[in-house]
């Protein structure tokens, strides 16, 4: 292989491996965080639930993409028909928002096969089908703290385990301890501690669990997704003022004075041009002052402030839904009236198109009856052209027929012709012999005495030269 043959094949495994290497972190940033990667290889058999068990051997599964409607308590509530069987549960999560990542370590890789059988491609609830569980064997999880470039991670650290305490019931989790979780802070409780803690954030650090799923909200008009603002009369969510100020421009159509910022939960009075999340009205003389610093205070605060919100706002909502309603009569109306004469329309062509549809029929059947005499007269048409082409044959055949008669009957005429004129050549030499015997009888001897001493002479006749032999010798 050549250098630059051996350069490309480098340069693909190494973007290869970065197209299967995820990093992900878990821990509270104000006080420690970890990182890692994650590795994901192709197996090489297939994974089957028959006998005997094809499955790889380790007893960790990790837990792929898990929403972040999915708090700890129902991971837990997931889990809980192997919570027996499973050591260790950890959170951690990638750099996709709205998911995180679910370790899972078991006792034998049998019930970690069994668990794969039994969970994986399943709901997480039957109210929710999106929420799918996918599952993937964990070959190994290594703890390192320097970064290896050849290997694609860190060189791992001495043979050493730190056992956590649980600090929900102050006991120490050792080996022997099953259904120990540890969440996206880091801190590692006994399942059933955490799932008498009805908080989402860690007892603690205050931390989150998991991850919180991010709203996909946006500006009704633009689609931008920063500096959002919605308004707490209508509901309608529009950008600030740093963006295209269409939140302004809804408040200028309706009249609705009060929006909160979707970042911060902060209020914004258009028709005062100031933040009225920190007043509230006073009860003497109905100011709006800033709040006090006592619970009680703040409470009652935000009451007569939602109060004084609602009683303000009534009246142009009551007149801003009245616009509303009377602007989708008049719509309603004119595409009533639209709609009407387009019927009218419609109708008028329906009529016209039920005549033609009437005319074709009619024009229909006459056509099917001059088809069906014309059909009739093919078929006789027919009929008699093969009896004329019978007939032709027949007289063909007579014709030839008789005229094989007649040249037949011509030769017979031409001979009998012939036969005819040898007897007429015949005759009159009967007939001269017969007239020159009388002639001499009558004349006398010495007439006799002369024609014996004569010659005859006999001019050319028509017959053939056999025939004038014949003459001849009749003569003789």
């Amino acid at each position: 292989m050549n250098e630059n043959e051996a350069e490309a094949s480098s340069n693909q495994k190494a973007r290869h491996s970065s197209e299967n290497i995820f990093p992900f972190h878990s821990g509270n940033p104000a006080v420690d965080v970890t990182n890692g990667v994650v590795h994901l290889y192709k197996s090489n058999y297939k994974v089957v639930a028959e006998e005997p068990f094809t499955h790889p051997d380790t007893n960790t599964l990790c837990m792929l993409a898990v929403p972040a409607s999915i708090d700890a308590h129902g991971i837990l509530e997931f889990t809980a028909p192997f919570i027996n069987v499973i050591r260790r549960i950890r959170i951690i999560r990638d750099r996709t928002p709205s998911q995180y990542m679910v370790l899972l370590l078991f006792c034998t890789s049998q019930d970690a096969c069994n668990f794969y059988f039994n969970f994986n491609n399943q709901h997480f609830s039957s109210l929710i089908p999106e929420e799918i569980c996918h599952l993937a064997f964990v070959a190994s999880v290594e703890a390192t703290s320097v970064y290896d470039e050849t290997n694609g991670g860190f060189i791992p650290l001495s043979n050493s385990t730190e056992l956590p305490d649980c600090m929900v019931c102050l006991e120490r989790m050792d080996e022997s301890v099953q259904g120990v979780l540890t969440i996206l802070c880091n801190h590692s409780f006994h399942a059933s501690c955490l799932r008498q803690w009805e908080d989402q954030c860690c007892p603690v650090c205050r931390y989150v669990q998991t991850p919180h799923a991010q709203s996909n909200n946006k500006c009704m008009v633009c689609g931008s997704v920063e500096d959002l603002w919605i308004c707490l009369v209508c509901g309608n969510v529009g950008c600030g003022r740093y963006t295209s100020e269409h939140a302004q421009q809804h408040y200028i159509e309706t009249q609705h004075n009060y929006a909160m910022a979707l970042s911060d939960n902060r209020v914004w009075d258009y028709a005062g041009d100031y933040f009225v999340h920190r007043l509230f009205q006073n009860k003497e003389d109905g100011k709006l002052v800033e709040k006090g610093g006592e619970h009680e205070d703040k409470v009652e605060g935000m009451q007569l402030e939602c109060m004084y919100l609602l009683t303000s706002q009534l009246e142009s909502q009551r007149k801003y839904w009245e616009d509303e309603v009377n602007k989708a009569e008049i719509q309603g109306v004119k595409k009533y009236e639209e709609i009407n004469k387009q019927l009218e329309t419609t109708m008028m062509e329906c009529k016209g198109l039920g005549k033609k549809v009437e005319d074709l029929e009619k024009e229909k059947q006459s056509l099917k009856h001059r088809n069906q005499q014309l059909s009739n007269k093919f078929t006789e048409t027919l009929a008699d052209l093969s009896n004329e082409r019978e007939l032709n044959k027949s007289l063909v055949h007579n014709q030839d027929v008789w005229k094989s008669k007649v040249i037949a009957l011509e030769e017979q005429s031409l001979k009998q012709k012939k036969e005819i004129d040898d007897l007429r050549e015949e005759l009159r030499d009967v007939m001269f012999y017969i007239q020159a015997s009388q002639t001499i009888e009558k004349e006398g001897g010495g007439m006799r005495e002369d024609i014996r001493g004569g010659q005859i002479l006999v001019g050319p006749g028509t017959s053939s030269g056999g025939d004038q032999k014949k003459r001849g010798k009749k003569k003789r």
